[in-house]
C-alpha cells in the first residue's frame, strides 16, 4: 500500500510538471510568457492591464488579457500563446465581479 501511494504521488508530480512541455511539443513550439502576452496586448489596446490568464480555446493555448481603457472601459484581448499575435479584441459590456478576474 505504501509503495503504491509513493508511486502514485511520484507519477502525479511527474505528469503535473511535464504538462507544459507536453503541450509545447504537441504544437511544435513553446508557449510565450504572460509578460510577452501583456506587451503584445498593450501595443494593440493602450490602457491599464488588469489581468492575464492562460486558457484553452479549442485545444489552442490563448492568453486572455483584460485591459481597462479610459475611452471604452474594459477590453478583452486574446493573444495566441505560440505566435504572440492578437487573435481578437472586444469590449466587455458585462464584466461581472472584480473577483472573477485573476491577477497575472
Amino acid at each position: 500500500m505504501k509503495i503504491t501511494r509513493t508511486i502514485g504521488i511520484a507519477l502525479s508530480t511527474l505528469l503535473f510538471a511535464s504538462g507544459p512541455a507536453l503541450a509545447a511539443t504537441a504544437y511544435g513550439t513553446s508557449i510565450i510568457g504572460w509578460r510577452t502576452a501583456d506587451a503584445v496586448a498593450a501595443r494593440r489596446v493602450p490602457g491599464h492591464i488588469l489581468a492575464t490568464r492562460l486558457e484553452s480555446d479549442g485545444g489552442r493555448p490563448v492568453y486572455d488579457v483584460k485591459i481597462h481603457t479610459s475611452a471604452s472601459g474594459l477590453e478583452d484581448v486574446k493573444v495566441d500563446a505560440h505566435s504572440a499575435t492578437v487573435l481578437g479584441v472586444h469590449q466587455v459590456t458585462e464584466p461581472g465581479l472584480v473577483g472573477e478576474v485573476e491577477a497575472p
